[in-house]
């Protein structure tokens, strides 16, 4: 026996199926009957469901080789606890380099041309909590541009977008010390060369910095596994500032093993092989429509003051808002409906919270 069941959807949730179907030849209805069918018999996994781009979604295979990294533009040292801002092409590659091994680095970038936009390791973080080979590194909401390509990442390498840069009052709190060296001090003096300021470091993705954690959630840092000579390679995709710093905590944590080193920073002038790594990039994470710049902000000013003050003319305006729904009637059987009751009293859902659930988990996974 066949029922139909009212169920409401979005109106984003039911253009998602208006394209879906449309690319194989159906109906919408046709289509969500279906993703119904299918849950009957496939269980859905999650994790095809969380949004962002994936692992490794850069269309790259050709192999470059160290000679396609170009000539060497600038070769620098950085002794403990030291760092410098340096500013890249487009195409151009940073080296990153262990001396003696077993040395985190830390490290901010910003856009060169507008330094409002800067990395952000929560949008890179969607890739995984440990960055590798093949993964890029992202720019700050509402842009979120590629900043860098991991080029080369050798095994001992955990990019870790867990930790947040260490910073003084940590080091208080915890140990005691009147003051540490830290990387948010460290980051804030070597961007002072260009005008910015410590309000102006954000947090860090940390190059040779083993992190784990447990199903709690809890993480923290294992013994740095990076060998001497283990070397790092990215190639920038825009015009950036790159702030590598050699991690402050290292002499009382374990990401450094209880000790500082110095580590190695060339800058090489790309190739027509890294200038395709940036198109593949490009192509693979910018959003053609929806990714912003101030030139589409409703208010582009920076703010010179600090003090917030509301504005006494505003008027909300949110898109889409409020949000407009469809209500669909959706054909199910006696096989389906057991499937959607065991759902519901699982999880205490509704009839209807279970069928749209399971249709829009579907249609989100098949993406």
């Amino acid at each position: 026996m066949v029922d139909t069941v009212s169920v409401s959807f979005t109106v984003q949730q039911f253009e998602l199926f208006e394209r879906q179907a449309e690319a194989v030849g159906k109906s919408p209805s046709e289509l969500i009957e279906g993703y119904l069918r299918d849950a009957s018999s496939v269980s859905l996994d999650l994790r095809d469901v969380r949004i962002g781009p994936g692992r490794r979604r850069v269309d790259w295979s050709e192999r470059v080789d160290f000679a396609d990294l170009g000539d060497l533009r600038e070769e620098l040292r950085f002794e403990p606890v030291s760092g410098k801002a340096i500013p890249l092409q487009a195409g151009e590659v940073l080296l990153l380099r262990q001396f003696e091994g077993g040395q985190t680095i830390d490290f901010n970038a910003f856009n060169l041309r507008d330094y409002k936009e800067c990395m952000s390791v929560g949008h890179s973080r969607r890739q995984g909590f440990h960055l590798h080979e093949g993964d890029v590194i992202l720019s700050n909401s509402p842009r979120i541009r590629p900043m860098f390509y991991l080029l080369q990442v050798p095994d001992t390498c955990k990019v870790d977008t867990l930790a947040a840069r260490c910073t003084a009052p940590l080091f208080e709190l915890r140990f005691g010390f009147e003051w540490h060296t830290n990387c948010q001090d460290t980051i804030a003096e070597a961007i002072r060369e260009y005008g910015l300021t410590p309000d102006d470091v954000h947090d860090s993705c940390n190059f040779f910095q083993n992190t784990m954690w447990d199903e709690e959630g809890i993480f923290w840092s294992d013994w740095n596994s990076g060998r001497p000579g283990d070397t790092v390679l990215l190639v920038a995709c825009m015009d950036v500032l790159a702030v590598p710093v050699v991690c402050g905590s290292g002499d009382v944590t374990v990401t450094s093993n209880f000790s500082y080193k110095p580590i190695e920073v060339n800058v090489y002038a790309g190739s027509g092989k890294t200038a395709s790594v940036v198109d593949a990039a490009n192509e693979a994470f910018i959003a053609k429509r929806s990714s912003i710049g101030p030139d589409g902000y409703r208010n582009g000013r920076i703010k010179a003051d600090r003090e917030l003050r509301p504005d006494p003319n505003y008027r909300p305006d949110f898109r889409r808002y409020p949000m407009d729904t469809k209500t669909v009637e959706v054909a199910i059987d006696s096989g389906i409906r057991e499937l959607v009751q065991k759902t519901g009293a699982q999880y205490g859902w509704s009839e209807e919270e279970a069928i749209r659930r399971i249709i829009v988990g579907r249609a989100v996974g098949a993406v």
